[in-house]
């Protein structure tokens, strides 16, 4: 960890350095900028904080790299905000752009374990038997094998068989239909 914490904008620019450096070939500060949507001068004040945490290898005029810690925690915010915007994008139907920014927005206030759970979450709809739900905005969430309880009694009763297949779920007299 840094001996104190990153602001928001400084993991910005960090993941940026890190998207950006691929292997040692270094980022470098105008590619920052137009990845950040700032200024040159402004991502060099935030190169020598970033450099001041030991996250960054930062000399003026030459491409920057980052260092084995600066890498692992540009790898995690990486993460945290992809695993986000896939959330917003494939659970909630958010819209790529809107999603992007809210996903920027909140993987720097959200803790790493409620991003785990989110992550737990999305990678569980993908494969969940019961993923005929979906979401539009005319008709917000439905199933696209049918609507009605009978339907629904049906699906849940193909997942309940596909689990205890799986050792995965309670026996008929634990009180599951």
């Amino acid at each position: 960890m840094p001996a104190y914490p990153l602001t928001a904008a400084l993991e910005d620019y960090l993941e940026a350095v890190y998207v950006l450096a691929s292997g040692e070939s270094g980022a470098r500060v105008g590619d920052i900028a137009k990845q950040v949507n700032v200024h040159k001068s402004t991502v060099t004040a935030a190169l020598h904080s970033l450099a001041d945490r030991k996250l960054v290898n930062y000399v003026p005029y030459k491409p920057i790299t980052l260092t084995p810690h600066g890498k692992r925690l540009g790898s995690t915010i990486l993460k945290r905000h992809k695993t986000l915007r896939r959330f917003l994008t494939s659970v909630l139907a958010v819209d790529g752009d809107v999603a992007e920014e809210t996903a920027c927005k909140m993987e720097h206030v959200i803790p790493p374990e409620v991003i785990d759970r989110f992550t737990g979450f999305a990678e569980f709809i993908e494969v969940c038997p019961r993923t005929d739900i979906h979401f539009t905005r005319e008709h917000g969430y439905f199933c696209e094998t049918g609507p009605g309880r009978a339907e629904c009694e049906r699906c849940v009763a193909a997942t309940l068989a596909d689990l205890r297949g799986r050792g995965r779920a309670p026996d008929e007299q634990d009180g599951a239909p």
